[in-house]
């Protein structure tokens, strides 16, 4: 009887071990809920990774919009980072000294554009992990997804 008390407390701790471990340093009451997927769209205009690369302090995320569709599209230069912890997604918090240009970035009709945001100049110690960025183009946002 004892050892399978053993064999079971071992279980647990275990267990309760490898799941405080998923999304570790990420502490999700302190995160606000992500967009509703309802809101997301990659039709018309889509947004995709092309690569991601650490250079010293930055972490630059360069990104790719497709603009599929015959008219002008309009993102600005704010960003939205989201993190998948459990399959929900959590909007990261952006540093309180964070500034971005109040700009319109325009995707001329049936063509591309690139855009490069270093992810350390709004966010503080990203931990590993599933996360997705987010432009808003016209009512919907565009997400690109990316493992860090």
């Amino acid at each position: 009887m004892g050892i399978k008390r053993l064999s079971l407390c071992l279980f647990g701790i275990i267990f309760a071990f490898v799941l405080s471990a998923c999304g570790a340093g990420v502490d999700v009451s302190k995160l606000e809920p992500g967009i509703d997927d309802a809101r997301i769209s990659n039709v018309g205009v889509s947004v995709k990774v092309d690569s991601l690369e650490k250079d010293g302090d930055s972490l630059n995320l360069n990104l790719v919009y497709q603009n599929n569709t015959d008219r002008d599209v309009v993102y600005g230069k704010e960003p939205r980072l989201e993190i998948q912890i459990d399959g929900q997604w959590y909007e990261m918090n952006i540093k309180e000294d964070a500034a971005w240009e109040s700009i319109g970035i325009v995707i001329i009709g049936n063509t591309t554009s690139e855009e490069q945001v270093d992810l350390n100049m709004y966010y503080e110690d990203l931990p590993s992990g599933h996360y997705r960025f987010l432009k808003r183009i016209d009512s919907f946002y565009r997400a690109a997804e990316f493992d860090l």
